[in-house]
Formats: structure tokens, C-alpha cells, sequence
């Protein structure tokens, strides 16, 4: 509440009943999740909107919000403003849900005169951006192989194809370097792809950041019986999730990772050269 001394505050409760004020808000507002928070001008446009962890995150979005408030009024006063359009395109890619590529977002932060306020939040924000361009990217995977076994396809053929496609992501440059147990499904799938591709590297590093985000997991579980929820069930999956580590590493482990494949390779070489050299050997003695 301290840091609402600059604004005016407006709940607006999503009731589901007709009569109860602005239910229609939350949609006309661009809502995705809850709980929902915007910054609006007098006329009730949004101008940023942000998750309320902490005072130091009301603080910064009422600043990003001032900041964008102060750059339509720039446009206004003069439309053709490059350096101002690409300042609000960059700060509305910051709170959009699937921003821009990236390599347009860094052409804009390259327009002369861009504000240095806006740079400076670009700058901080950029790593954010790119992983929720990868993310928009991997999801596109994941929701593929939900509707393939919807419709009813082979489980294991789709979910193999899937963890395919999350590595060809990878060898892109699209991944994930954020590590926490939300990421637990994305980990899973690319340390099986690039197990299954024989990438002995990425599929040990992912398989670290599965078994970081399968802790996660277990603490954030643990978390909600501490708090009183359902012990049963959360102690049943808490067991899933440990028994599909468990099945990833003894897969990985089958799967003969590239470095034995190459020393497969090589006992299978050399013996087609005493093959080949006995064979010579016989040959010469025929004569």
C-alpha cells in the first residue's frame, strides 16, 4: 500500500455474475492470469501491466508506466517520432505475452535518439524476452503432441517425435536457460532428444537442469502439505515425478550415447580390416 500514494487503486473482482460491476474488464484488458495488474491513464488505457510480488515491482512497473505514458504524449505531439514509436514497441514487447523476434526488438533498440530510460529496461529485460520467444516456440511442440495423442495416435511414437522436435529446437539456439520446476515437462523431453540423437553433452547438462527443476518440484509440493493441501494426492505425484526422473536416466542410459557409438564404430572397423587382411593373407597363399 505504500506505493500506491501516486495512483488511484481500482479492484475490479471477477464474479462470473452479469449484475457485479466491469466483468467484461479482464478480457478488454488483455487478462491471461491472475492476479492481473495494470496501470491505466485517465481515458483508461493501459499503459503496462505486472505480477505484484513486491513493493520494488509496483514501483517499477508505476515507473514503466510513467515512462510510457510520457512517450505517447511525444507521438502525439509528433507522429513521426522514430525514436519514440520504437520506444514504446520496445516497452510493450517487455509485458506482451508473445513479444516480437528478438533481432527486431535489437533493430529498434538501435534507433538513434532512443530515450535512455527505454534502452536501459531493454537491456534488463532482453534475456527475459528471448526465452519467452523460445518458450512460444517449444509450447508450439508440446501442444502438437497433445492434440496428436487427443486424436487418438500412438503415445510413444508422438511423444518421441515431440522430444525430437524440442531437440532440433535446441541445436537452433531455442531453449530454455531458465531452471525451475515449471520447466520439469521441457528438460524431460530434451534430455531424452538428445539422447535418442546420441549428444552425450546436451543431454547431461539437460539432465542436471531436470533433476534442479525435479527439486524444485519437491520443495514447491512439499511447500503446499505445509500449508495443509491434499497430502494424498500430492504425496502420489511427488512419486510420479521421481519415478519419471528415475525412467529418463535408465532410458538415457540404454540409449548408447554417442561416445559409445563411436568406439562401437571403431571395434567394428578394425574388425573389417583383419577381415579383409586375412582374406589378402589367403589369398596370396592360393597363389
Amino acid at each position: 500500500m505504500k506505493a500506491s500514494k501516486n495512483f488511484v487503486l481500482y479492484l475490479n473482482v471477477t464474479a462470473r455474475i452479469d449484475s457485479a460491476p466491469d466483468q467484461g474488464m479482464l478480457a478488454k484488458k488483455g487478462a491471461n492470469y491472475f492476479p492481473y495488474v495494470i496501470f491505466m491513464d485517465s481515458s483508461g488505457e493501459v499503459l503496462t501491466s505486472f505480477r505484484p510480488t513486491s513493493e520494488k515491482a509496483v514501483k517499477e512497473a508505476f515507473g514503466t508506466a510513467k515512462l510510457v505514458d510520457s512517450i505517447k504524449k511525444q507521438m502525439a505531439a509528433n507522429p513521426e517520432d522514430r525514436a519514440a514509436a520504437a520506444g514504446l514497441k520496445l516497452l510493450e514487447a517487455l509485458t506482451a505475452r508473445t513479444p516480437p523476434p528478438i533481432k527486431k526488438l535489437d533493430a529498434l533498440a538501435a534507433t538513434p535518439g532512443l530515450d535512455a530510460r527505454v534502452a536501459a529496461k531493454f537491456k534488463k529485460g532482453r534475456q527475459a524476452l528471448v526465452e519467452k520467444g523460445n518458450m512460444a516456440q517449444i509450447n508450439k511442440a508440446f501442444r502438437a503432441a497433445s492434440i496428436a495423442m487427443r486424436d487418438g495416435g500412438d503415445r510413444q511414437e508422438i511423444l518421441a517425435k515431440r522430444n525430437a522436435e524440442i531437440y532440433r529446437l535446441y541445436k537452433k539456439g531455442i531453449f530454455l536457460k531458465t531452471v525451475n520446476f515449471r520447466m520439469f515437462g521441457y528438460f524431460a523431453a530434451l534430455t531424452m532428444g538428445a539422447a535418442k540423437a546420441g549428444d552425450d553433452e546436451a543431454a547431461r547438462k539437460s539432465l542436471a537442469n531436470l533433476e534442479k527443476a525435479a527439486e524444485g518440484m519437491y520443495k514447491y509440493m512439499d511447500s503446499l502439505v505445509a500449508r495443509g493441501r491434499n497430502v494424498d494426492r500430492i504425496g502420489k505425484q511427488k512419486k510420479k515425478y521421481e519415478a519419471i526422473v528415475q525412467d529418463i536416466r535408465k532410458k538415457a542410459r540404454f540409449l548408447k550415447p554417442s561416445e559409445r557409438r563411436r568406439k562401437k564404430a571403431l571395434k567394428a572397423e578394425k574388425r573389417r580390416r583383419t577381415e579383409a587382411l586375412k582374406a589378402a593373407r589367403r589369398a596370396t597363399r592360393r597363389r
